[in-house]
């Protein structure tokens, strides 16, 4: 529970500025993406922590999260999935088929907070 607090209490640099869906071959930068509601991430996405060996990635939506069928996350340039953080206030649903990486975090679900690491 403090990991969560901490993480989703950290400083938003790319608040709102990204589409409620990721993938479909893009690759993004280290940061702290917040999606105003629900999200998806389908097809490809690649995180990619350029120059910076402790570059982070923390990904909150404001609603549930949908990972498509078969969807995958690449981590290239030496990125970790240790600094991969997923956050929803709501359900995350996987499809299946699909290769996540980094730690899940759910708030708001039946459960209290469950964290996931894949």
């Amino acid at each position: 529970m403090r990991l969560y607090i901490h993480i989703n209490d950290i400083f938003v640099n790319h608040p709102s500025t990204h589409p409620a869906a990721f993938g479909a071959g893009e690759t993004i930068r280290p940061g702290v993406y917040s999606l105003a509601g629900p999200c998806s991430v389908g097809s490809s996405l690649t995180l990619d922590r350029g120059v910076n060996p402790d570059a982070v990635f923390i990904i909150k939506y404001l609603g549930a999260m949908t990972i498509g069928a078969t969807s995958r996350i690449i981590l290239i340039n030496g990125t970790r999935a240790i600094y991969v953080y997923w956050i929803a206030e709501g359900a995350i649903s996987v499809g299946a088929g699909s290769i996540l990486k980094g730690t899940l975090f759910s708030n708001g679900g039946q459960f209290p907070l469950q964290q996931i690491a894949i």
